[in-house]
């Protein structure tokens, strides 16, 4: 159910330029760094990869070079979002079973409902 409403919640905020890739891409960069601190590496490689297929994409949208933008389209902002939503419950699933001594574990909640009430 959550990653329907993520999902969704990515598609409806698509329209504006590029308000969807930026928050996807600080999202990602949140993950990695999260992944980073808690000493997890096996999701690093593709949240980097897809962070950098972001950049461009943000570099043309948020340039005053042109009047054109692009936007992702419902099968861009659903796959970004859909591979967010992957990542972020995978980061969570992979949580030792003592989680008094991780931080990450704390930060997590705080940063989706940030992600989620930002607009």
């Amino acid at each position: 159910l959550g990653i329907v409403f993520v999902t969704n919640a990515y598609n409806l905020i698509d329209g504006a330029d590029g308000v969807a890739g930026g928050l996807v891409l600080l999202a990602l960069i949140g993950i990695s760094s999260i992944e980073i601190f808690s000493g997890v590496f096996y999701l690093n490689p593709i949240l980097v990869a897809l962070a950098g297929c972001l950049i461009p994409f943000m570099w043309f949208n948020l340039t005053q070079l042109t009047r054109n933008k692009i936007f992702l389209g419902d099968s861009g902002s659903y796959l970004l979002a859909f591979i967010f939503s992957y990542f972020f419950i995978k980061l969570q699933l992979n949580k030792p079973l003592r989680r008094s001594q991780d931080s990450s574990t704390f930060l997590c909640p705080i940063i989706s409902r940030v992600l989620m009430e930002s607009k």
